[in-house]
């Protein structure tokens, strides 16, 4: 019986299996020893069962290029701010020196109004 059930056990867990139409068979015993299911409702559950791992495959896949899509978004995100604080610093130094500059200029129209009075 422990053999029995654990041959039963492995025509869902184990890729050694064959068919000849009929019985589903394990490939390390005797084509005399079919397995104790067999016929279509074992291979619909044998089909089913492959069917579910491609599904659970596939879906890891997808969700796999859906990580792949965030982590190349977060990337593309930051490099975009750092070009953006980059643009803003460089605003700010501009406004910086149009200020210094104003104010020279500022200054030099002083010192010439003094010297023309």
């Amino acid at each position: 019986m422990i053999i029995l059930h654990h041959t039963f056990w492995d025509c869902f867990f184990s890729s050694n299996l064959y068919s000849n139409g009929n019985f589903f068979y394990h490939r390390r015993y005797t084509t005399a020893f079919p397995l104790l299911c067999f016929g279509s409702f074992t291979e619909k559950l044998y089909l089913n069962a492959l069917n579910l791992i491609t599904q659970e495959k596939e879906s890891t896949v997808k969700i796999q290029r859906i990580n792949d899509d965030i982590n190349q978004r977060t990337t593309l995100s930051v490099e975009v701010m750092g070009i953006t604080n980059q643009y803003v610093k460089d605003q700010v130094q501009l406004v910086n020196q149009t200020q210094s500059l104003f104010n020279e200029i500022m200054e030099a129209i002083y010192v010439l109004s003094e010297q023309i009075s």
